[in-house]
């Protein structure tokens, strides 16, 4: 049973590099992952669904880890919604599309700490609120792609904990 555990963070981390690469090879690295969403649609119309698939990529994989905890419907659901509502910049689909974001990597990194008893991840969730706040400060001295590069981290995090788990 180990094995699909170790298969489904690979194929999480795959899945996270390959988007990750191919949209900074298509637009450089852009404000937050979800606006790709937006580029893709920018260049070709109807395109933005690779953002969607990108999103349940990380999430179907993880439904393995419902043999460990049930608790992980959390993150999965929340990834999953963060798929469905690609449209931040939308004021209907915003609330569900940030829910889904933060949602996703805190409780991840929460149910890891929790579980697995690696409580370097509840460091991190603390260091992902800190920062998230601060963003706006951040974006007054120009911190450039910040939010991409938390993005990042929380998933790199993510992946690390439920490999080491």
């Amino acid at each position: 049973m180990e094995l699909i555990y170790d298969i489904a963070v690979l194929i999480m981390f795959i899945v996270f590099c390959v988007y990750f690469f191919y949209i900074k090879k298509q637009f450089g690295i852009l404000d937050s992952i979800s606006n790709s969403f937006y580029e893709l649609e920018k260049r070709k119309r109807n395109s933005g669904w690779w953002f969607m698939a990108f999103a349940w990529g990380l999430g179907f994989p993880m439904i393995v880890f419902l043999y460990i905890s049930v608790w992980f419907i959390i993150p999965i659901l929340c990834v999953l919604l963060l798929g469905a509502a690609p449209q931040f910049k939308r004021k209907l689909t915003n609330t569900v599309h940030v829910f889904g974001a933060l949602g996703s990597l805190v409780s991840a990194l929460i149910l890891i700490g929790i579980l697995f008893g690696n409580w370097w991840c509840l460091v991190g969730v603390a260091l992902q609120m800190t920062f998230t706040l601060a963003i706006g400060l951040l974006k007054v001295y120009k911190v450039k792609n910040f939010t991409t590069w938390t993005e990042t981290a929380a998933f790199m995090g993510t992946c690390v904990g439920l490999w080491i788990r």
